[in-house]
């Protein structure tokens, strides 16, 4: 039997993650800058970070893979399959409202 190849078959995760990261891991690992916790990103949120790269809004190469922190709306991209946890490297998304400082939701 041939492995399932698409990523619709894989539900908007991308192929190379499943067989690349352990998403056991995902329970130790967290993001450097809030301290939230991390998952991988769906498709749709590659992509929408892919698009800004490709207007030019952001410097980097495009992406295949990432984590992705809810609480500050950052993204960490996955290189080789391998997690780029710095916050150095974290990629705001358009949807945080402030990703250079934590949320303070618990105060």
């Amino acid at each position: 039997m041939r492995p399932r190849t698409s990523p619709e078959a894989v539900g908007n995760i991308p192929f190379c993650i499943l067989f690349t990261m352990n998403p056991a891991h995902l329970d130790i690992l967290m993001c450097p800058k809030t301290r939230g916790s991390l998952r991988i990103a769906t498709g749709a949120e590659i992509a929408s970070v892919n698009a800004r790269i490709e207007r030019g809004d952001l410097a980097i190469e495009p992406l295949e893979a990432g984590l992705f922190c809810d609480q500050g709306g950052l993204m960490y991209p996955i290189r080789d399959g391998i997690p780029v946890l710095l916050a150095s490297e974290a990629i705001p998304t358009e949807s945080a409202s402030d990703p250079t400082t934590p949320t303070e939701s618990s105060t």
